[in-house]
């Protein structure tokens, strides 16, 4: 990936405004995947709250377990040279044993997926700027 100081999404400027609105919705995947975030659709407002909560409880589960065995995972596999694979299959196991479960947010997409939009997403993941991406587009029917 690039540098963060010339990375497209640096230079975002008014992106719905340009010519390459049409590919919107790649490029939002394409922050999404970059940033680690989620792309909810907003077709109503009304699941805007609940999807908030959730993935805030996601991420309090998660932070939790981090705290309970994260120091310990860590010096397993850097102080005793273990293998992430056996350690991470250890600790499953612990966690199922423990009968300990973390909420995770479902989102399904609204969005069609195709080669292209695929495609689209991967180039503006990896441009710098906006005018490096506009020539590698593919034009995504029926979007």
């Amino acid at each position: 990936m690039p540098s963060c100081s010339t990375h497209i999404f640096d230079t975002l400027l008014p992106f719905p405004y340009s010519p390459l609105f049409q590919y919107a919705t790649d490029f939002y995947k394409a922050l999404v995947n970059v940033t680690s975030g989620i792309m909810l659709p907003l077709t109503t407002a009304d699941l805007l709250a609940h999807a908030i909560v959730g993935l805030v409880l996601e991420n309090l589960d998660m932070e939790r377990l981090v705290r309970e065995v994260g120091q310990a995972v860590a010096q397993r596999i850097l102080g005793n040279n273990e293998s992430v694979d056996d350690v991470a299959r250890e600790l499953h196991e612990k966690l199922l044993l423990r009968n300990e479960s973390t909420k995770k947010v479902v989102i399904e997409s609204i969005y069609r997926d195709s080669e292209e939009a695929k495609h689209n997403v991967e180039v503006f993941s990896r441009a710098t700027n906006l005018q490096e991406a506009r020539p590698h587009l593919r034009k995504v029917r029926h979007s």
